[in-house]
């Protein structure tokens, strides 16, 4: 068995049942486990997120999240990334780079498993987020400490993490990670995550309960919403919320109710309809609301640069 096949054939099977152990693989293979070593090499350096872990529990697997439906292996597209990991090169890193970036979440490609699904996986932040999400498995697999600076809502704070799991959810890339200041596991959005560092001190590792990733926990519901909004933004609040999200009045107008958990995100969302709302409750926030209508009017009400700062040229 080549090469290029002994990597298909791990791929497959760790796509198709999760784990498997070093033993298990050079016996099934016929070669070595430091040869099974060194394919599980060739595969993380092609781009795939191969994990391996000691212990009694331990084994070869794939970083959480990175779990395609293994139908994609019998799809045109992927039979076509195998065939060319089988056609003789010299190396088949190439080839399983291109394979990588078929599967991969993070990848700017599409995926089709059949004629019926478009499955568009890029990201704005596709550059970065390979590089965060190599150094953080760095971090995890050698149990290595993290500093970076965290972008919130609150502001911007350094914080110290034990970085433990990698979770691709609701469309993002999360780090689960155990906070020093905090003294609690903790999802940290990678998009947030600035300054990223691998300190290099080891750290003992902790018993890890399974990320919370329901939406309330991931958006803790703070302010609960009420709004008017005219007839015509209903496809808007349908593609948003759902068509349960609202109830249509008497004169037509629709009464929308959500809970939100941040309020920038709460006023950038209402200021894309416009004028074609009218904030209902919290009574604070509908008074901060009319503020920040009163302000845009104001810097709106003379033409662009006659304020009396302006010289003319």
């Amino acid at each position: 068995m080549t090469k290029s096949d002994r990597l298909i054939h791990i791929l497959a099977l760790l796509l198709r049942q999760g784990k498997a152990t070093a033993p298990q693989l050079a016996q099934e293979l016929g070669v070595s486990r430091r040869t099974i070593g060194r394919d599980v090499d060739a595969l993380c350096q092609a781009g795939f997120p191969v994990m391996t872990a000691q212990g009694q529990n331990g084994g070869i697997s794939l970083m959480e999240g990175f779990q395609p439906n293994p139908d994609l292996l019998a799809s045109p597209r992927m039979q076509a990334a195998l065939e060319l990991a089988r056609s003789g090169e010299t190396t088949p890193a190439r080839s399983f780079r291109r394979l990588a970036q078929t599967l991969h979440p993070a990848a700017s490609q599409y995926l089709t498993p059949d004629d019926t699904f478009l499955i568009d996986f890029s990201s704005l932040y596709q550059d970065t987020l390979a590089r965060k999400i190599e150094e953080l498995r760095t971090a995890i697999e050698g149990s290595l400490l993290i500093r970076f600076t965290y972008c919130a809502p609150s502001g911007e704070s350094v914080f110290r993490v034990e970085p433990y799991r990698l979770v691709f959810h609701l469309s993002s890339w999360y780090l689960w990670g155990f906070c020093l200041a905090r003294q609690e596991f903790h999802l940290f959005k990678l998009n947030r995550i600035e300054e990223l560092r691998v300190t290099g001190n080891l750290y003992q590792k902790r018993l890890a309960p399974p990320p919370a990733l329901t939406p309330e926990k991931i958006f803790p519901p703070r302010y609960p919403v009420q709004v008017l909004f005219t007839p015509d933004c209903r496809w808007r609040l349908v593609e948003d919320f759902g068509r349960d999200s609202f109830r249509t009045q008497t004169d037509g107008r629709l009464l929308f109710s959500a809970d939100f958990s941040d309020k920038s995100d709460l006023f950038g969302w209402l200021l894309t309809f416009g004028g074609r709302f009218e904030l209902l409750q919290p009574e604070e926030l509908r008074a901060e609301m009319a503020w920040i209508g009163c302000s845009i009017q104001e810097n709106h009400a003379e033409p662009a640069g006659s304020g009396e700062g302006d010289e003319s040229l």
